[in-house]
């Protein structure tokens, strides 16, 4: 006779994440690093959803590109249905608020068509290994894609592009 229980987990933690920039709108600038926060809520040792925030941030001389990232995210252990041991592998998948200002010299820049001060929508996609040496605490290693979706053409005019970078990050995560 079987016998199939349902557990629960509650996780919270930070990372240490590299921010490399990928696109053409953000071509010239620098990579960065920053922290990411998070909590999740896992359920049959394979499942996880998760919010996270990060703030972001791009420089390039006298301009910088400024924001925070607010996730929504899923996360499916691809191990867990052949392997029961200390590694993971998760794929993780999810949607993204980014609030952003493009600056210069520190302040926000100022266009004819009004303040560089924006709010875009976005997705992200990625990949973590994850080794739980104790029961309660996972050390994390990963990288995600980030695509923001770009839609101020009456403020930008056509030149504006979506905004594409890449995260890596390593960090950790205490379970409850």
């Amino acid at each position: 006779m079987a016998l199939l229980l349902i557990t629960f987990t509650i996780g919270c933690g930070g990372d240490c994440l590299l921010l490399l920039p990928r696109s053409d709108d953000l071509s010239g600038y620098d990579h960065r690093w920053t922290y990411r926060v998070g909590a999740d809520l896992g359920f049959i040792d394979r499942h996880r959803i998760g919010f996270a925030f990060h703030p972001v941030r791009f420089d390039s001389g006298p301009f910088s590109y400024e924001g925070e990232s607010y996730e929504l995210y899923y996360g499916f252990d691809l191990t867990r249905t052949f392997y029961s041991g200390p590694l993971r592998l998760f794929l993780i998948l999810g949607g993204c608020h980014h609030p952003w200002r493009l600056k210069f010299q520190g302040e926000i820049m100022q266009l004819p068509t009004g303040k560089v001060d924006f709010k875009d929508w976005g997705y992200f996609g990625g990949i973590e290994f994850n080794y739980r040496p104790i029961r309660f605490l996972d050390l994390r290693l990963g990288g995600y894609y980030y695509y923001l979706l770009s839609e101020h053409f009456d403020r930008l005019g056509f030149d504006d592009h979506d905004e594409k970078y890449v995260a890596l990050y390593s960090g950790l995560r205490i379970r409850l």
